[in-house]
């Protein structure tokens, strides 16, 4: 148990379990079933170790469609005795959760909608919390999972959290915020949030942008401002074509505002840093690209409230090219606000294009630096940079294995970046730390890297650990 933390008494508490009726047809008077197994009220019998199972009569209606809820609650009545004067009397209750859906006149529908998205700076630590709140307009409930994704401007994916609020159920004509938490402090500079949840084969979607560091006015901590919400799919493109043949690209853009948006599609070169951020260039800036190999048909359109549009990218492979190229489609979205006429433009990258041209490819790397870090006598760290010697994008991961003066292994470290994108020419840094400090001494650290299931590169570097 954490400190601080208080154990709950067995008395006085409350279970609950839910359960659910099959839909009704409209004009039934009464469905008569007993609640058993999974969704029965279990109580104790005096004295003997029994069950009981009680019977539910709801009479239903005419005219009437949609979910309607009930709690039913069992609280065991305890036996005072007759010596207790003034008191309290701790009693056990047992609430199960009842939720009806009746088929009528109006098809049951959850009608759900992500009216707010909020950040604010966490009341424990350096982190922050995000309160999303979901509205549901319809006449039934729903019952979803929520995630929220925290990207940087660039489209670096920083963490997935989960929205959390119970079992996760918003009942009809109503809201329920749910929340998450990310625990480590971000570095100064804007981020995307995008939250989506999803409830069914349905789900509603909120995104916006927020800053970290300098606030624009005195007193805040994050600035914050809505963007545009609209989807774009697929997120990747993946073309493996030979030189002079012709690809067609076949994009769906969705507008998920209740208002007409506008679009603007083009793309841009890309170029990924040792750290994993990704910078956007010019057309035909850097010798990997394939930006002025594809004409998007339709760039610029406008869609109405929950509209999508398909957009076809024509892609012309020039003869006698072997080896990868890459862009990235960018779309720019306006629309202008209802209540104060103002537009609002959302400017971001998406879908991400990858050409892998002929069959003469070139899978190479090489290991261009090793630092084994070790501060105060504390748990080291080890960084390692890849490059891309090769002609063709590398899916790459790996680790380093340490092992004693007599060759037994001490232990295994997976690189913490995971599986990774290097372009060709390019760098990556890979880092890696053991969970508990190592023993003084000397160690062998053997660094391989993998790629498509095999082994690309490995190298050996003795290190000296001290206490």
């Amino acid at each position: 148990m954490r400190p601080g933390q208080l154990k709950k008494s067995k008395r006085n508490s409350k279970k609950s379990s839910n359960f659910s009726i099959p839909r009704i047809p409209p004009g039934s008077l009464t469905y008569q079933g007993p609640i058993s197994q999974r969704n029965c009220i279990l109580f104790p019998v005096a004295g003997d170790q029994q069950r009981k199972d009680i019977n539910v009569e709801v009479t239903v209606p005419r005219n009437v469609s949609g979910g309607y809820y009930a709690a039913i609650l069992v609280r065991l009545v305890p036996e005072v005795p007759p010596e207790v004067g003034i008191g309290t009397v701790p009693t056990l209750g047992y609430a199960s959760l009842l939720e009806l859906t009746v088929a009528g006149w109006k098809e049951p529908r959850a009608i759900i909608s992500i009216p707010e998205l909020t950040v604010e700076p966490s009341s424990e630590g350096g982190g922050l919390t995000f309160t999303t709140t979901i509205e549901n307009k319809g006449n039934v409930h729903a019952r979803g999972e929520g995630t929220l994704t925290i990207t940087t401007r660039e489209a670096r994916r920083l963490a997935e959290l989960p929205l959390k609020a119970g079992r996760g159920t918003v009942f009809p004509e109503s809201m329920r915020d749910f929340k998450a938490v990310l625990e480590k402090e971000l570095p100064p500079g804007e981020y995307f949030a995008d939250a989506t949840f999803k409830y069914g084969n349905k789900r509603a979607r909120a995104k916006m942008s927020f800053s970290v560091g300098e606030a624009p006015t005195e007193g805040e901590a994050l600035a914050k401002k809505k963007e545009i919400n609209f989807s774009v799919n697929p997120p990747v493109v993946e073309i493996n074509a030979p030189s002079g043949s012709i690809r067609t690209i076949n994009l769906i853009i969705t507008n998920e505002e209740e208002q007409p948006v506008r679009f603007r599609l083009y793309l841009k070169d890309i170029r990924i840093d040792p750290d994993g951020e990704i910078a956007l260039l010019e057309k035909g800036s850097t010798s990997w690209s394939c930006s002025d190999w594809i004409e998007l048909k339709g760039s610029e359109f406008e869609l109405g409230p929950l509209q999508q549009k398909n957009v076809l990218g024509l892609l012309k492979i020039p003869k006698d090219i072997a080896g990868g190229r890459y862009t990235r489609l960018v779309v720019e979205a306006s629309l202008a606000q209802t209540k104060t006429g103002e537009e609002i433009t959302t400017l971001v990258p998406e879908t991400t294009i990858m050409v892998t041209v002929g069959d003469k490819l070139e899978r190479k790397g090489e290991i261009s630096e090793f630092q084994f870090l070790q501060v105060n006598g504390g748990s080291p760290e080890f960084l390692v940079t890849l490059n891309n010697t090769g002609n063709v994008h590398l899916m790459v991961k790996g680790g380093i294995i340490l092992k004693d003066w007599t060759g037994d292994t001490v232990v295994e470290l997976p690189f913490s970046e995971g599986e990774a994108v290097v372009l060709p020419g390019g760098a990556r840094n890979f880092t890696a730390s053991p969970a508990e400090p190592l023993q003084a001494g000397e160690y062998e650290a053997e660094i391989i890297f993998f790629s498509q299931n095999k082994e690309l590169v490995t190298t050996t570097r003795e290190i000296t650990v001290v206490e």
